[in-house]
């Protein structure tokens, strides 16, 4: 009898570990199946968002020639002076890596970045204003979770006086860039508006 007890009292809790191992509760069952929705949601995100980019040719502006992706550094002639664009991956010191997503979007379509900089239009953010908020959240999750972040600043724009007074583009905004996204015309179908979307907003 003592033996036997024995036997139980070594066994019994292996045994009740190794089912409590392969037990998995409902609410456990349920969070793991929340958890792998949200991935799929995630991935179907970053994938539209990819496209958009692509749509926009962010990578056209923004990678400078024999660059990294995104890292920005390419030099845009202007009747200004030559504007440098900005590294816009999601590296937090160098690009746009601790912008909150209000942060982007404000940025994107207003021409505005964080510390109210003012950002000079050829940055198409007067065509970008069409995007919608989903559109936006795309975007942003894909440079979020879609792009590698460049450690390297790009360099500085410099443009003569006045042009270098940022503060200035506040009047040119509110003037020449529109702040509403795209209505789509309900006289035609809804190609012929995915088609004016396409070329008026992220186009430009």
């Amino acid at each position: 009898m003592t033996r036997r007890f024995s036997y139980w009292a070594l066994g019994a809790p292996a045994m009740l570990c190794v089912l409590g191992v392969l037990y998995v509760s409902p609410a456990q069952r349920a969070c793991a199946q929340q958890s792998q929705a949200a991935d799929a949601a995630l991935v179907a995100l970053v994938a539209r968002g990819d496209y958009l980019a692509k749509a926009s040719d962010c990578a056209g502006c923004h990678t400078a020639v024999g660059g990294p992706a995104y890292g920005g550094g390419l030099g845009l002639t202007s009747p200004f002076g030559t504007i440098v664009s900005s590294n816009i991956s999601p590296d937090k010191r160098y690009g746009i890596g601790a912008f909150s997503y209000e942060d982007f979007a404000r940025s994107v379509r207003e021409g505005v970045s964080p510390g109210n900089k003012r950002l000079y239009p050829a940055m198409p953010y007067a065509s970008f204003s069409k995007m919608s908020d989903d559109d936006m959240r795309a975007l942003y999750a894909y440079f979020m979770h879609g792009v590698k972040p460049v450690p390297e600043p790009a360099p500085p724009t410099k443009v003569p006086f006045p042009f270098n007074q940022r503060w200035v583009l506040y009047f040119w905004q509110q003037l020449f860039a529109p702040k509403e996204p795209y209505r789509p015309k309900p006289e035609r179908d809804a190609q012929w508006n995915r088609g004016a979307f396409l070329v008026q907003g992220p186009g430009h």
